[in-house]
């Protein structure tokens, strides 16, 4: 039974907040969660949100998903975090889309052959448009598709001349174009930018370059006029089709990504360097570089490297020899120094992915991990700290991450045991990282404020929320129950005629048809034109 009223008063005397605790147990460090009481009033009502939704109150996997066969090898959440893209490699190869709050894909599009482990995705969202871009070997020829979330039949597609690896791509920031770069081997050898309409397909300019070695990373502009692309040899950098500026790499790159207005440029390599370049008017200029060097009688690399959108902020990953075996490291700069603003060193392997937000506030660190579990392998940052604000320790390795514009939720992609051992089996993690923006003493933004509470519960909880943002006020809005396994169990729709006055629905543990549902957690999603957000409720009997 759902019950529905709304109420002056939205957070009631005392509010149970959530506070996180590491200590250091059997060598390891441990996450302990305790329930705080939080005391709250109409007067301080700001107050309380600060602390209910602040970064040491909201961190949790929202969920898993487990693969017997495959390997969630690639993975991309959509900026505006509503759907999850995976391609799952290896064994039983498909793409897969999945809403945020729902541990079962939405649809699947099976590839039923084996590609190579470098198929390349990406996910553009903005309003109500969403798209997904694959490209991927077919069985008989290298294919680019597009995707939208309601189907698995591609928008549209198209095949090119197989021999194709390597292949990277990349939405433009406006989603207006969708770039392909790819090394064919010929004959004869070459690596090839394609630049396309996303929404229609139609091909807009193609280059060519005669070259040996892979492309290693594409990025394109927020209009999709500029694209950088790092091959293993050489970096390049294109304006409507035609090449702006080129440089050969002094050591043979791997990773390379570019600032939203292409003036910022990075370049990682196999000899542990990060190479940073900026626009002047009329070439690109080395700013500044930093070297990891040789360890234990072996080159360092910079292995994966991303920038803001605003060209500031600048994170990477890397993978390091020591005495004992492999390390990684994660290091966060201002573009203006290539001295690091921070490094976090406890990664325990190869940090082969990173991602960050436009604004550069977040950043989000995939790393294989220690064989022995010890180190956290999936590590949330903010800008201005090197201790993470999430972290967690898959039973594998980590090779793919991604994060929403908002930086609220991420996405992993795994493999079910250590990247270097034997195996297969695979791991979706989808993740709400416990970033909201609140700060103390900086103003809260206007959206929503939504509680679950008592929680935990037992007989009934009350869902508290309030739409202060007089812009949705004549949306209609839903709230959808899920439970762990990402089954919906209830839903309720209200029109848009309700006010924008503090609201609370009541729920008593039961499904649509009336039924008690068993004890665990549930998953509520309150829903209101393009907004929404997700909370967890615990159901105790």
């Amino acid at each position: 039974m759902i019950s529905i009223f709304c109420v002056i008063l939205l957070i009631p005397t005392y509010l149970n907040g959530v506070g996180i605790e590491k200590i250091e147990q059997d060598g390891r460090c441990k996450t302990i969660t305790h329930l705080i009481p939080v005391q709250s009033s109409r007067e301080n009502m700001i107050e309380v949100k600060r602390q209910v939704f602040s970064s040491e109150n909201r961190r949790e996997i929202l969920w898993q998903y487990a693969d017997p066969v495959a390997i969630a090898k690639n993975v991309s959440i959509t900026p505006d975090s509503k759907y999850i893209w995976v391609f799952q490699e290896l064994n039983n190869e498909r793409l897969q889309l999945f809403d945020i709050s729902i541990s079962i894909p939405q649809w699947g599009f099976s590839l039923d052959h084996f590609d190579d482990p470098y198929g390349g995705i990406d996910t553009w969202s903005e309003g109500s448009d969403t798209l997904f871009a694959a490209s991927l070997y077919d069985g008989i020829i290298d294919t680019l598709y597009m995707f939208g979330p309601g189907s698995n039949i591609p928008i549209w597609k198209k095949g090119f001349v197989s021999g194709m690896w390597r292949r990277e791509l990349s939405f433009s920031g406006d989603g207006s174009r969708l770039i392909l770069a790819g090394y064919r081997s010929g004959p004869p050898e070459e690596d090839i930018i394609y630049s396309f309409n996303a929404a229609s397909g139609e091909s807009l300019w193609t280059y060519a370059i005669p070259e040996s070695g892979a492309v290693y990373s594409v990025d394109a502009s927020n209009d999709g006029n500029i694209i950088f692309a790092v091959t293993r040899y050489n970096t390049y950098v294109f304006e409507n089709g035609s090449l702006r500026w080129s440089s050969s790499n002094p050591y043979e790159a791997c990773c390379g990504a570019m600032s939203a207005d292409g003036k910022i440029l990075c370049r990682g390599d196999y000899y542990g360097h990060l190479y940073t370049y900026s626009w002047n008017g009329s070439t690109y200029l080395q700013k500044w570089s930093y070297y990891i060097p040789p360890t234990a009688g072996y080159y360092n690399w910079v292995g994966s490297v991303d920038v803001s959108d605003d060209g500031k902020t600048i994170v990477i990953g890397s993978l390091e020899t020591i005495s004992t075996g492999d390390a990684g490291r994660v290091a966060m700069f201002d573009s203006s120094s290539g001295t690091p603003l921070w490094e976090y060193t406890d990664c325990g392997d190869y940090v082969p992915s990173v991602a960050i937000t436009p604004d550069g506030e977040v950043a989000v660190a995939g790393s294989w991990g220690d064989i022995p579990n010890l180190c956290d392998d999936i590590l949330v940052f903010e800008r201005d700290s090197g201790n993470p604000i999430f972290s967690h320790s898959s039973p594998g390795s980590i090779f793919s991450v991604d994060v929403s514009n908002n930086g609220e939720y991420a996405v992993a992609g795994a493999k079910a045991v250590h990247a270097t051992q034997p195996g297969n089996g695979g791991y979706v993690y989808a993740i709400e990282t416990g970033y909201t923006g609140l700060q103390e003493n900086q103003n809260i933004p206007k959206e929503l404020v939504f509680v679950v509470y008592p929680n935990p519960f037992i007989d009934k909880t009350d869902f508290r929320f309030q739409f202060a943002d007089d812009r949705l006020q004549k949306k209609s809005f839903s709230l959808k129950i899920y439970d762990i396994s990402g089954r919906l169990i209830k839903q309720i729709s209200l029109p848009a005629a309700y006010s924008l006055l503090p609201t609370v629905i009541s729920w008593n543990g039961t499904d649509d048809s009336g039924r008690k549902v068993p004890p665990g957690v549930y998953f509520i999603r309150l829903m209101r034109g393009d907004f929404h957000k997700t909370e967890k409720a615990i159901l105790l009997r």
